[in-house]
Parts: C-alpha cells; structure tokens; sequence
C-alpha cells in the first residue's frame, strides 16, 4: 500500500523484509510528516508506516545489519511528529479522531505516536493554567475561579476554597515567600482535613524552610491519612519533587518499591525525580517500569508514562546519561 492510499481503521499491509524496504517506508513518513497539515487520512498512514518501520528495524538489527543511517532518519522522522503532534491529532478527526483508531487498532502502549492525543491535551491544560494564572493577576483569581467554576460544573465550596488557597499558595511560591505560601496549605488543609496530599506539602515546604520539626509533623499526619506507607512514600515524594527536593524524593521512592515492587506510581515518582535532575536515561528506565506496572489497572497511567518516556527518548543524548538499575526490593 502507497502512502496516498486513503487510511481506515484497517491495518495496512508495507513491504517490509529488507533494509532497502525500511528505506522505502522511512521516506514515505518523511513525505508525510513534512507535509502533515492538511494531510487528512494520510496521518493515519503514518501512525502505521512508523509502527512498521520500528518492527523492521528491530528484525533488521537482530540480524545484524548495520542501521545507522537509517536510525538517524527515523528519529528525525519522529523529532518532527512530536513537534506537529498537534496538527496530527486535528488530521486525524478526518477518519473519526486518535482515540478512535487507537480503540480499533489496540496498538502497543511502546507505540507512543497513537498516544499522542494526551500529549496535546496536557499541553492544552498546562496552557489553559498558565492563560488563567496570567488573567487572575488581573482580574483577581477568586473572581475567575467562581465564575468558570459556577458555569462550567456545580462546585463543592469546601473544593473551590482549596484550590483558591493552593493557587495563591502556587503563586507565593513563585515569587519566594515559602512562609506565605505554608500558610495558604495549611488553612487549605484546614478546609480539607483528611487530605494526605496537603499536608505532605506542607511538610515539604517545612523542609524546604529547614523547619525539620515541623514537617516531620506534617508528614506523620499525612501518612495517618494515606491508605498505606508506600502511598504516604510516594505522596510525600511527589511534593518534595515539586519543591526541588530530589535527593529526599528519590529515596522516598526507592523505599516504596523496596516495600511494594509492583507498585506502578513509586516508579513514576522515580521517573520526575529523576528527570528533574537530569539523570534521563533512569528516568526513562523509571517511566518504563511504571507503564509496565500500571498494565491494565491503570491505563491512564500507562498512556502518561509511555509519552513522558517517549518524550524523554527524543532529546539528544548528554554526556552524563548513565543507565542505572531497576530498584528492587531487598
């Protein structure tokens, strides 16, 4: 099948046995990719000429045969697509959206380019958050959170009170006023008062301020309130992520696999913890082991950690990537 032929939900069928075939697929997705906008069900075509095109390239390389350019051609191929992920999932509305084909075609989680629908609408949200932070300095952050929160859903008024107290907490913590910001989680927690995750962050700004009692009272009442240690663990460390305590975060992670080695969201922790620092070949070893703990327990989890690693998998390697081990349990 040529790369104009138009896509269904129906896996087409490539010549796909020689390297000089791989050739062949690779410049059909360069074609494609280049000219993606405006390119319809030829995006689909994509999504399976790539899924093709790494099947071949790993029978090509157990047999040996030397792949390097080529290699280089795919990851460009695919540098490009993460940059139009966006224009992808708007051609791909042309044969009834990605997730759609993905429920039809029930491709492999490794496969990120099916997942990239919750790329974009990630980024969608973070930038729908920054827009609003920006319109709050403005109008006044309560102002907009009652008026998108009384049109868009009846809200809880216990809820709507602690998201307003954790954005001006955010924003305290922007501008460097650790104690406002503690302040603002602790009358949220107030407000909230069976909620682990508030007072894990309010231990981790504790912490952050070199305030040890106080957070260690903070934490042993967050870990009260969390269903089990190895919760309160990667509670407790996503919150010292967020506030650039990784070393803390780190061990907090590798004590909840050390407690429960199938737990998928301790391997995510891992996963920020270590990107955060830099380490991005573990991170991607972390994100990993979280997608394949996740299974089908938590497909929502899986779908986050694959593209964070695929993500990942697309920067340019640095000196200093070193590939560490999996953390087991003792």
């Amino acid at each position: 099948m040529s790369a104009s032929q138009p896509a269904s939900f129906v896996r087409p069928t490539f010549k796909a046995e020689s390297a000089e075939d791989l050739r062949e697929l690779i410049t059909q997705a360069e074609l494609i990719v280049a000219n993606l906008r405006g390119s319809g069900p030829r995006g689909q075509t994509l999504l399976f000429l790539l899924d093709t095109i790494v099947d071949l390239q790993k029978r090509l390389d157990a047999l040996g045969v030397d792949l390097r350019a080529e290699e280089t051609r795919i990851e460009t191929v695919q540098r490009l697509l993460l940059a139009k992920d966006g224009t992808l999932v708007r051609e791909m509305r042309a044969v009834g959206g990605l997730a759609a084909a993905r429920a039809a075609i029930k491709p492999p989680a490794d496969n990120w380019w099916w997942f990239l629908d919750a790329r974009v609408a990630d980024r969608q949200r973070n930038q729908l958050r920054r827009g609003l932070t920006i319109l709050a300095g403005i109008v006044g952050v309560f102002l907009i959170v009652s008026l998108l929160y009384h049109y868009v859903f009846p809200p809880d008024p216990k809820q709507v009170a602690v998201m307003e107290l954790q954005s001006k907490a955010d924003q305290a913590i922007q501008a460097g006023d650790l104690a406002a910001a503690t302040q603002d989680y602790r009358d949220a927690a107030r407000v909230a008062p069976n909620d682990p995750e508030l007072q894990a962050t309010i231990g981790a700004l504790e912490e952050k301020q070199g305030h040890q009692q106080e957070a260690d009272a903070a934490y042993a009442e967050a870990e009260k309130l969390s269903p089990d240690h190895a919760h309160f663990l990667v509670t407790r460390g996503m919150s010292r992520v967020n506030l650039g305590l990784l070393d803390g975060a780190i061990a907090d992670g590798k004590a909840a696999v050390q407690e429960n080695p199938n737990f998928a969201e301790a391997y995510f922790l891992l996963g920020n913890a270590y990107e955060a620092q830099g380490d991005r070949l573990t991170a991607i070893n972390m994100f990993s082991e979280a997608a394949d703990k996740a299974g089908n327990s938590n497909p929502a989890l899986v779908v986050l950690a694959k593209t964070r690693m695929g993500m990942l998998m697309q920067q340019a390697p640095m000196a200093q990537d070193t590939p560490a081990p999996t953390p087991t349990a003792q």
